[in-house]
């Protein structure tokens, strides 16, 4: 009986230890690097060929989305529709077949 227990005390400090060391090695930084755009700049255009969040397919050359701001005045206000963001779907195919699944939209 005690050998049972010991073992159980074992298993319960491992799976403590366990589960403390990836949350404590885990990174909390994300950067997502995109273009700079200056104060003197009368609009601009994110797309997925100069901000990395957005959705693209290398193997197809997809994309999707589009963020534009019309005219900025450099004082960090937009006025009503100075910012428009377009998303289209795309036609993607899975390299799986997914029970006939295997074009679907993104």
């Amino acid at each position: 009986m005690k050998k049972i227990a010991i073992v159980l005390v074992a298993l319960m400090l491992m799976s403590m230890f366990a589960v403390a060391i990836p949350s404590s090695a885990a990174n909390d930084k994300l950067e997502i690097r995109g273009p700079v755009w200056g104060i003197g700049d009368t609009g601009l255009e994110a797309n997925s060929t100069n901000f990395a969040g957005f959705w693209y397919d290398l193997n197809e050359n997809k994309s999707s989305e589009r963020l534009i701001i019309n005219s900025w005045t450099g004082d960090n206000k937009l006025e009503d529709d100075d910012l428009k963001y377009y998303s289209v779907p795309q036609n993607v195919t899975s390299e799986q077949n997914f029970n006939g699944f295997e074009h679907y939209a993104i």
